[in-house]
């Protein structure tokens, strides 16, 4: 996705959010799940005011926080801002083979105060194209923030399936949280949380996006500008591949992608012209590098041994071999993921080959690896949603429907949820192993992981 099609899609989502809350009084994100800190949160102060004990049970602790939402007098005044910045939780050696690093937007600020514990590292990219270890400056309302201290203080790991406290609490302080906290990430990282309950994380709202002079739409393959451009890319990889060794990261999750039309709409809005899909691959190549990098490491599983760094990433349809050259590299250990809507057609617990249910032709899904069922067809149609993919932003409880459309990049955290739960049923088994067995054998299966889920 450019960067521009990104800022729109994140201001037009800010405006959505409130007015939903204004027509419905309760939050319209798409599906995602939340939980507890059960890696170590009660040992980091992230900048928060610790609210006590929450009492003894979690109707107890719901009443506790409902009281606190609604004594606030938020978002009028007084509602004093605490700023704090987002200091990093010690890696624990429970989330050993299941660290990850999410780059995508609106993740730091929820993931710092609702989960700090299981944030080990946040990172930023300069503007040579160098990411590098951060602890950025965050506000939030105090009030607010008191609700999440009372959380973390309930003594055990509290599901935002089980607070159902979304709609007062957003209601609330929706107009008080900055614009950046709102946004395609906003789901996906406690999706991610609840479902890998042992997981921490290091987490980016950078995007691996290059710049995109004008130059480069006529430049020779040789010339200056793009030696800029391979020079930028490569210190992506080479710093991205650092904080991987030293944060000791077993999966990257990107939703982040490219591709002629993604260029063509980030070009044509600076240059007036859009690249050709020979200045596409060009611009591709030095990426395909990057990733192969990153998935040539290896990094310590939960036996301490050595294991690839696998990337879990959002698929897209198209196979041309220039104009979707990083989308259709063959990259070892890279799982490309793509989105099924559920039409009513059940797929077995073992996989489906019926590329009928595809959105599309199945020629022209031959770059992804993995299809996995979304569990509704639009956003108007939450058929299966709330059993699948809660919408549940902050951890905060249940959304009444999604709204995002279901696309690779949601499909994408359940493919990699999914891929933990093979991992742990089969503890002894190899990386490839686990690979064969999510995709079947690379066979490009269709999954309906909501069969494998216990609490279905």
């Amino acid at each position: 996705m450019s960067p521009h099609a990104r800022r729109s899609i994140k201001r037009s989502f800010k405006r959505s959010f409130k007015r939903s809350f204004r027509r419905w009084g309760c939050l319209a994100s798409l599906v995602a799940m939340a939980c507890g800190d059960r890696a170590g949160a009660r040992d980091v102060d992230a900048g928060v005011v610790d609210a006590g004990d929450a009492g003894p049970g979690l109707d107890e602790l719901r009443a506790e926080l409902l009281d606190k939402i609604q004594r606030s007098p938020c978002p009028g005044e007084p509602c004093p801002v605490v700023a704090f910045t987002a200091q990093p939780a010690p890696a624990v050696e429970a989330s050993r083979g299941k660290r990850i690093l999410l780059i995508d937007d609106a993740i730091v600020l929820q993931g710092v105060v609702r989960w700090p514990g299981r944030v080990i590292g946040v990172l930023g990219l300069a503007a040579d194209g160098a990411y590098h270890d951060v602890t950025p400056p965050l506000a939030m309302a105090r009030d607010a923030l008191d609700v999440f201290a009372a959380i973390r203080a309930f003594p055990a790991p509290v599901l935002g399936t089980d607070l159902d406290i979304a709609s007062a609490f957003f209601t609330r302080f929706s107009p008080t949280l900055p614009a950046d906290s709102f946004g395609h990430g906003m789901d996906i990282l406690p999706y991610l949380a609840e479902r890998i309950p042992d997981a921490q994380f290091v987490l980016s709202e950078d995007q691996m996006d290059a710049p995109t002079p004008c130059e480069l739409l006529d430049a020779a393959p040789d010339s200056p500008a793009w030696s800029a451009h391979d020079a930028f890319v490569l210190n992506m990889a080479t710093t991205l591949a650092r904080a991987i060794v030293d944060h000791g990261i077993n999966e990257v999750h990107l939703s982040w992608g490219i591709g002629q039309s993604e260029l063509s709409n980030t070009f044509v809005l600076r240059c007036g012209l859009g690249p050709s899909a020979a200045t596409a691959r060009r611009y591709m190549e030095p990426y395909v590098a990057l990733l192969t990098s990153l998935t040539s490491l290896t990094t310590p599983d939960a036996t301490g041994n050595l294991r690839p760094v696998l990337v879990f990433q959002a698929g897209a349809p198209g196979t041309d071999p220039d104009a979707r050259r990083l989308d259709c590299a063959q990259i070892p250990h890279r799982v490309r993921v793509f989105s099924v809507p559920y039409i009513g057609t059940a797929v077995p617990a073992e996989g489906s080959h019926d590329y009928s249910l595809l959105p599309t032709s199945i020629a022209n899904l031959g770059c992804s690896d993995v299809f996995i069922v979304m569990g509704y067809t639009s956003i108007f149609d939450p058929t299966r949603g709330d059993q699948y993919f809660p919408s549940m932003p902050f951890g905060l409880g249940r959304a009444p429907r999604p709204a995002w459309p279901p696309t690779s990049s949601f499909a994408n955290p359940i493919a990699l949820a999914h891929f933990a739960r093979i991992e742990a049923e089969h503890p002894s088994a190899t990386t490839d192993d686990w690979l064969d067995l999510l995709t079947d054998g690379w066979s490009q299966p269709i999954l309906d992981p909501l069969l494998h889920d216990p609490a279905r």
